[in-house]
Formats: C-alpha cells, structure tokens, sequence
C-alpha cells in the first residue's frame, strides 16, 4: 500500500509505502513528481537500514544505516 498525494498529475508532499501487515516501509517526499531530499527505507521488523538522498529525482547518495 502506498500513500501519496497529487497535484496537476504529479506527486507532492509525504509519500509512505507499506509491507502487507501495515508496517512502514519507505518513507520520502516529492517536489512536482520527483524525489527530494531523504528517503528512508525500513525492513519488516520496522528498523531503518537504508537512506536515500535525492536532489530533483536523482540520487545524489546512499547511507547504509547500522
């Protein structure tokens, strides 16, 4: 499951997707549909162990959260 928002088609704002039991599973933010700035991804049990950053839709790093 995913929750996003649109605007004139294109994604804006929060955006969580979710594991089938609910459990968060990335997390992040859009600017006229493309990513910006952290994405966090999460593994099933609910901890973080991955960042993504991105700068108008292109990643511009990767941190591995331990």
């Amino acid at each position: 499951m995913q929750v996003e928002n649109y605007k004139n088609g294109l994604k804006v704002g929060d955006y969580y997707q979710y594991f089938e039991d609910g459990t968060l599973a990335t997390k992040g933010f859009f600017v006229n549909g493309k990513e910006e700035g952290v994405f966090e991804l999460y593994n099933r049990e609910g901890k973080k162990f991955k960042e993504l950053i991105f700068k108008k839709g292109k990643k511009i790093e990767e941190r591995e959260i331990k």
